[in-house]
């Protein structure tokens, strides 16, 4: 039974469907709500004294207590919850512990699809004038170092695009990345920093753990919406009030290489939609100077 009265009826909702879900998975007996407000105390349990092992600091995912499951899940609105599960007599295994984990991550996916929006579609007018633009540009920076290269092109782009700012980085090891040039269009002079671009200014290097990374290093392009629930999208909601991103990278002349990174907020359009377009603008900016026309 779940023992809590005051759980407000977001927190509720999402309950019920995890308390079918696992009574049906894993033979669960017992379900109790645990909410935090602005105390780091639990508040919202009726009987504290029903699990006296159970602490506000108890692992993230899944407590080793035996009988007793904790799963933590902050819901779409940003609620805290913490849900002690048991059985009765029987402990839970290694495997049925991952298997809850399992469950509780794809049902906030699915929470995460169901409330956020889709960003408005790009102007593909904007997405070809910057493009457009960039290669004018850069015709006429055959000599210019090629952080202002890529730094024009990210100006550019994120100022036609509508995007909130964009990053650079050149690899410096297998998953880190030196920063090398940022820009930012709203917050900064308002006084309140992006937590993004404040987190890129202050470390020296930026590390991306993902295969996809890796790839638009290459030579290739990623795209992520917080929506859509891949590891990019992961680190694109850990860095704060972003919803899209889309980055190119590629080789320069010194085979070091670069990545280019443009972000949205949730005033900008689905810069996803711009990903073909800046991926060519990088490539040209990372070819120069152009080989010598032969007669």
């Amino acid at each position: 039974m779940r023992q809590s009265k005051t759980t407000p009826c977001r927190v509720t909702d999402w309950v019920d469907l995890v308390e079918r879900t696992l009574r049906g998975a894993l033979g669960v007996d017992h379900v109790t709500v645990l909410t935090r407000s602005g105390s780091p105390r639990l508040l919202a349990d009726t009987h504290p004294t029903a699990y006296p092992d159970v602490h506000p600091d108890a692992s993230p995912r899944g407590s080793d207590t035996g009988d007793l499951l904790v799963l933590r899940h902050v819901d779409p609105s940003g609620y805290p919850v913490e849900l002690v599960l048991r059985r009765d007599g029987r402990d839970f295994t290694a495997l049925e512990r991952r298997l809850a984990v399992g469950i509780l991550e794809a049902l906030e996916r699915a929470a995460r699809e169901e409330v956020q929006p889709a960003p408005e579609p790009l102007a593909q007018g904007n997405v070809v004038d910057a493009l457009e633009r960039c290669l004018h540009d850069l015709d006429d920076m055959v000599a210019a170092p090629l952080v202002d290269r890529l730094s024009m092109v990210g100006n550019r782009f994120a100022s036609r695009l509508d995007a909130a700012g964009w990053w650079i980085g050149r690899r410096s090891g297998e998953w880190a990345m030196t920063t090398m040039a940022s820009g930012v269009r709203r917050g900064e002079r308002a006084g309140s920093m992006p937590s993004w671009l404040r987190r890129a200014r202050s470390a020296h290097e930026i590390t991306w753990h993902s295969p996809l990374t890796s790839a638009a290093l290459e030579g290739g392009s990623v795209v992520a919406w917080r929506g859509d629930g891949s590891e990019v999208a992961q680190i694109l909601e850990s860095w704060g009030d972003l919803v899209t991103l889309v980055a190119a990278g590629g080789y320069d002349l010194d085979a070091r290489q670069w990545l280019l990174t443009l972000v949205g907020d949730a005033t900008s359009p689905d810069l996803r939609q711009g990903q073909a377009a800046l991926s060519a603008a990088v490539q040209v900016a990372l070819g120069f100077p152009r080989a010598p026309r032969h007669a």
